[in-house]
């Protein structure tokens, strides 16, 4: 049975970028978790789609942009390489600083020790930014967010988030250093 779209949602969401870049930042539904330039990523799917229709591999795969998971493991924290120094090559790679991300809503505990608790934004290193909070009806962690990212009062760039009961929480500030000499 073929699903019906009253509303045209379904036909909307298909005319809107798998992902984007907005200057630094590169935003996906559910991670990039393998070494991609930005025009090998778009190659990538381009051909996987075209090939495999919106079942692809490159979308929907264990490692897929749009379905990658966290569980059983942070997908930053499988390799040989530290997190740290894994999410700066898979960053370099892909030619932006951060990496803003949903589809993972829930709990979760990293190798060093820290904890991302469900319902909430949360910022891993400055680096990696999970910002979906379980607003569906399905999940039902929290009422939403929004990411704001703007200028801190030296100058550098940060990250906040809003919630809808007015909060805001700074989740990651750049550091702008004085210079020594004037």
């Amino acid at each position: 049975m073929k699903a019906k779209d009253a509303y045209g949602i379904g036909q909307f969401l298909l005319t809107l970028p798998v992902a984007t870049r907005i200057n630094d930042w590169f935003f996906v539904h559910g991670g990039v978790p393998e070494l991609y330039s930005l025009s090998s990523l778009q190659k990538k799917i381009e051909k996987d789609v075209d090939a495999n229709g919106y079942g692809a591999d490159i979308l929907l795969g264990d490692l897929g942009v749009l379905n990658v998971r966290m569980k059983p493991d942070v997908w930053w924290e499988t390799s040989s390489e530290e997190p740290e120094a894994r999410l700066h090559d898979l960053l370099y790679t892909l030619g932006v600083k951060h990496l803003a991300f949903g589809h993972q809503a829930n709990t979760y505990h990293f190798s060093d020790g820290t904890k991302r608790k469900k319902g909430t934004m949360y910022q891993k290193f400055g680096l990696v930014f999970l910002i979906d909070v379980g607003m569906s009806s399905a999940i039902d962690y929290s009422h939403g967010s929004l990411l704001h990212i703007g200028t801190n009062k030296q100058g550098g760039e940060c990250a906040t988030a809003l919630y809808l009961d007015k909060s805001q929480v700074v989740l990651w500030s750049e550091d702008v250093l004085e210079p020594l000499l004037s």
